[in-house]
């Protein structure tokens, strides 16, 4: 028999592990048009009138939120939330504020409708993230499943937006991440 000899050379060197970050990725949304002259519903469109309310069209497009965590520690989970200042634009141009439109979210199955004004809403809680793995909640009307959340925008009965007829509006949505720590 044959005795075989190993070695393995080392050398010092250190490692940083740099602690990674949430990404996330989430296109435009586009409402298409709001038909305040309707006071009837309609699914097809997903436009709906409450006559206490006003009017609430529902974003029906395939966009969705991906999150993406890279954190080193992914074990603590982390909310995205969203919100808006409330201001619309045409171009460069402020045209109307939250008093006339309003953007909200609702959760399937949920009656309440929360507004992104101000501190905004939660749209996504991953309590136990897998590093590296996407997690993701769909936006598009009318899909049922846990995943999924409705936007929309609310024009109060008591607005007027006779001014923003034939217009193409424009507002920003600001998504913000943190941590949620395990208990």
């Amino acid at each position: 028999m044959m005795n075989v000899s190993a070695k393995a050379d080392t050398s010092h060197s250190s490692i940083n592990f740099a602690d990674g970050a949430i990404d996330i990725s989430v296109p435009s949304l586009d409402f298409g048009e709001i038909d305040v002259t309707s006071l009837q519903n309609n699914d097809t469109t997903a436009q709906f009138f409450q006559t206490s309310l006003g009017h609430m069209k529902y974003y029906q497009g395939d966009a969705k939120l991906v999150a993406t965590d890279k954190r080193f520690n992914s074990r603590d989970g982390f909310r995205i939330t969203a919100s808006t200042d409330g201001d619309w634009y045409q171009g460069e141009d402020k045209v109307a504020d939250v008093t006339k439109l309003v953007l909200f979210m609702k959760d399937p199955g949920d009656d309440d409708l929360n507004i992104l004004y101000g501190p905004g809403a939660v749209v996504m809680d991953v309590d136990s993230p897998i590093l590296g793995e996407n997690s993701e909640r769909s936006f598009n009307y009318g899909e049922d499943s846990t995943d999924h959340v409705n936007f929309g925008i609310f024009v109060p009965n008591n607005a007027d937006v006779s001014a923003l007829k034939n217009k193409t509006l424009t507002t920003t949505i600001t998504w913000t991440t943190s941590d949620i720590p395990q208990v």
